[in-house]
């Protein structure tokens, strides 16, 4: 958990393909996350260990 802002998860940058599909970079958990976000729901695409 974050410490200094009481969060779990935290959004580092979304980039939009379109109006319905974004990809966006999540780090929770110690990890960084690879998203696909779109109106059917989200994807996970790619994980890593983090910074």
């Amino acid at each position: 958990m974050d410490q200094r802002r009481g969060k779990l998860a935290r959004v580092v940058e979304v980039h939009a393909f379109s109006i319905a599909v974004k990809l966006a970079v999540v780090e929770f958990s110690g990890k960084t996350l690879l998203l696909s976000v779109g109106k059917n729901g989200i994807s996970l695409i790619a994980e890593g260990r983090g910074e």
